[in-house]
């Protein structure tokens, strides 16, 4: 069970995530592709995978 969830797991969606879970809130983030932030990191070559995993 999570406390919140972020929708978006881009620049803004994984800062709030961050600063949430800093004060052991439980979050869960959803993106709807398979990386997060695919317009800032990607460009940068740098990027998390949002592929769920079991």
């Amino acid at each position: 069970m999570h406390d919140v969830c972020v929708i978006g797991a881009g620049v803004v969606g994984m800062n709030i995530a961050r600063q949430l879970a800093k004060y052991n809130v439980k979050v869960c983030v959803l993106e709807k592709n398979r990386f997060a932030d695919t317009g800032f990191q990607r460009r940068r070559n740098s990027y998390f995978d949002c592929t769920a995993k079991s």
